[in-house]
């Protein structure tokens, strides 16, 4: 497994030069590589792992505000479809999609849940739109599911749990996401 580790002379003739070219390599490489030969690479230069481990944080470019913009961190942005397209179709396709991985208690909850999503796209057109609330009888019923399939829908989707309210107000500036509180009864009414 040399060839993991470059051109490394012995722990012992290690100059900090060797260790420093090392760290950049290191530092270089994606997150499960890094992982893959980490705990090697710290015995071949003689380290210990959690000391190599804060020399390539450290080595690794930091992110600047010109680096975050909408489609890092989580946000998509999309764009617009080059077509026309048929809102009905499509909002029954949305209902499909959302019946084939949430069980509903009434059939017109998909039917809301199909039109809140197309209205997320739609945000700057409305002076107020409102909350899509969901709940259910009983616990493990599939609440945080349904969030799931609406992340992956809606207009720049953004799950949060247990966030503080500067952390929501922060996003919102941000990202301009469409939120989706899971288990917002909970912590909510701490904040």
């Amino acid at each position: 497994m040399t060839e993991a580790f470059g051109d490394l002379p012995p722990v012992e003739d290690i100059t900090s030069g060797d260790a420093q070219a090392e760290v950049q390599r290191l530092a270089k490489l994606d997150t499960a590589a890094y992982e893959t030969v980490r705990k090697d690479a710290a015995v071949k230069m003689g380290w210990r792992a959690s000391v190599l481990d804060a020399e390539v944080q450290k080595a690794r470019p930091r992110e600047t505000d010109e680096d975050f913009d909408d489609d890092t961190h989580g946000i998509e942005s999309l764009e617009p479809w080059p077509e026309s397209v048929d809102g009905a179709s499509l909002a029954e396709e949305i209902r499909d999609r959302l019946r084939a991985h949430v069980v509903f208690g009434n059939t017109v909850d998909a039917d809301a849940a199909a039109i809140w999503i197309i209205g997320t796209y739609l945000m700057d057109t409305w002076r107020l739109w409102p909350r899509l609330m969901v709940t259910s009888p009983t616990k493990a019923c599939g609440k945080s599911t349904l969030l799931e399939v609406l992340d992956a829908m809606v207009l720049r989707g953004f799950i949060a749990s247990n966030a503080s309210p500067a952390a929501v107000f922060r996003a919102i500036e941000a990202w301009r996401p469409t939120l989706l509180l899971d288990e917002a009864d909970t912590w909510m009414a701490q904040n």
